[in-house]
């Protein structure tokens, strides 16, 4: 082994003593021996100048990096750039965003006034109309009333009234005539009379009794149905009548005091306008004998108590007579 080889292989042994490997050293040309590569110098690339240049005045720098150091400075200017771009883009965004966010806040604000507008507009409305309605619902039951007043006035002034006059007797057997009255302007409708008669002798006063005893006769009951009851064209006159007759009964008897009739009845009718109820007028008249002046009258008396009696003494509802015609 020669002696540089044998060096060597002292180098090897005594970096791996060390605990490194061969390719972690070099050899330093200044010394020639063996040093780590943490102490080996950086290569530099030097500026020279070309000589031709040199004589000329003219000198051209080298560039002092590599091919790697200028791409990534451009791209380093690139990146740069775009984020400046990106930043303005994005500045513009938000302007943008925020007007429009400006404009929807306006829109936004002009529906809340038109609504608040319209709700007050409404409320006004429905209290406007609320007030309307009670005036017209009190007009209208103003008028309601007024012309239920005036209706009532109507009927009670134009309405027809029923009544019966004082029987006209005559004859043997006794016939009553009885006036029927309308005193009214329109005709009276469903017109029915009802009517009882009794025929009684009176015995004169006796030496034990200072009244008339009467004793039973005839009785009975009739019915009349009239479709209607016209006024007459003259005030106070009739054009109606009902006829009641009795058989055992004279009327020179009754002139004289020895007989007494009794009629009582009702005329129950429609006074005229629809949809009204019926009236009912009650009657009753008696003969009366006075013994003074020796004449005989018939004089109303109270119908319900003496129809009450009467229907007691003829068997009522016995006794049936066919309406006179």
């Amino acid at each position: 082994m020669n002696e540089d080889a044998k060096a060597n292989s002292h180098e090897r042994n005594a970096a791996q003593y060390l605990g490194q490997t061969e390719s972690e050293f070099f050899v330093s040309p200044a010394t020639g021996l063996y040093q780590p590569k943490s102490a080996e110098p950086k290569q530099e690339i030097n500026v020279h100048v070309d000589a031709n240049l040199e004589s000329q005045g003219q000198s051209r720098e080298r560039p002092k990096g590599t091919l790697e150091d200028s791409v990534a400075n451009f791209l380093s200017g690139a990146a740069v750039l775009v984020s400046l771009f990106t930043l303005i883009g994005l500045a513009f965004t938000v302007k943008f965003a925020y007007s429009q966010w400006q404009e929807m806040v306006k829109a936004a604000n002009a529906s809340r006034d038109a609504a608040n507008i319209s709700a007050l507009s409404l409320q006004s409305s429905e209290t406007e109309f609320l007030q309307t309605l009670q005036q017209m619902q009190a007009q209208t039951k103003a008028q309601v009333e007024a012309s239920g007043t005036a209706k009532k006035t109507l009927e009670v002034s134009e309405r027809a009234y029923l009544s019966v006059g004082g029987p006209v007797i005559s004859g043997k057997p006794i016939r009553l005539d009885m006036p029927i009255f309308n005193t009214g302007h329109i005709p009276a409708k469903d017109v029915s009379f009802l009517v009882f008669e009794e025929t009684d002798a009176i015995a004169p006063p006796s030496i034990t009794s200072t009244a008339p005893s009467t004793t039973f006769l005839e009785g009975h009951w009739s019915q009349w149905d009239l479709k209607e009851v016209v006024p007459p064209a003259s005030s106070g006159t009739a054009i109606y009548s009902i006829t009641v007759t009795s058989n055992p009964g004279d009327a020179d008897e009754v002139a004289k005091g020895n007989q007494i009739i009794i009629v009582a009845g009702s005329v129950s009718y429609n006074y005229g306008f629809p949809k009204t109820p019926s009236d009912i007028n009650w009657f009753c008249f008696h003969s009366f004998y006075d013994a003074g002046t020796k004449a005989n009258r018939f004089i109303p008396c109270d119908a319900e108590a003496i129809i009450s009696l009467m229907k007691k003494v003829i068997q009522y509802p016995n006794n049936y007579q066919p309406a006179y015609k």
